[in-house]
């Protein structure tokens, strides 16, 4: 029993639910029988090694459009945490270090999502400059610019998801997007 790359789609014998797990495995078959219980079917499914068509390379395409960004967002965020000061820094530095750990997260489930769809993942962050500054202001109306971007990227990918049909992936991309446009209503609400 060695380890190996696999999928398993678990079908209740009402045809009703539908479930999907991907990842490393060193289970016997009897254990991932026991893991679907008596009511569910399991189907092994091989995962795609290579992209199968042209709007998959699409998908990727915007899915590591979303991962630069995220990747850019970390490197601000850390910067600006780093860099505030005066009385600001008091409540801008949490507010900075959670977005670098929000966007660590995004940028973690788009790479699991590329990889799953047989991409290869950018390594490389967004190139838009990130403004260096002290001035907290500044730094909010960059961060401001920054979710409104990622947010944007995010609404383009919801429908491509929908059209390839992947609905656990549209589920959590459409978690992401909502998670952005509520961090450009905090940074509205603290440049007001």
């Amino acid at each position: 029993m060695g380890v190996r790359h696999f999928g398993v789609l678990l079908v209740n014998n009402n045809n009703r639910k539908k479930k999907h797990y991907w990842g490393y495995n060193t289970f016997s078959s009897a254990a991932l029988f026991a893991l679907g219980g008596e009511n569910e079917r399991l189907n092994f499914v091989e995962p795609k090694s290579e992209m199968g068509n042209m709007d998959d390379e699409q998908l990727v395409g915007k899915l590591n459009e979303a991962l630069g960004w995220e990747l850019r967002a970390v490197n601000m965020y850390a910067h600006y945490a780093a860099n505030i000061k005066g009385i600001n820094r008091i409540q801008l530095t949490p507010l900075f270090k959670q977005e670098v750990a929000e966007s660590m997260v995004h940028a973690d489930t788009i790479r699991n999502a590329i990889v799953k769809l047989g991409g290869v993942c950018t390594t490389d962050r967004n190139s838009e400059n990130i403004v260096h500054s002290s001035n907290y202001r500044q730094m909010l109306e960059e961060s401001f610019k920054t979710e409104t971007t990622a947010a944007r990227v995010y609404g383009e990918l919801l429908p491509l998801l929908k059209e390839a049909g992947d609905g656990e992936l549209y589920d959590t991309v459409e978690q992401i997007y909502l998670t952005e446009l509520r961090s450009i209503e905090e940074m509205r609400l603290l440049l007001d």
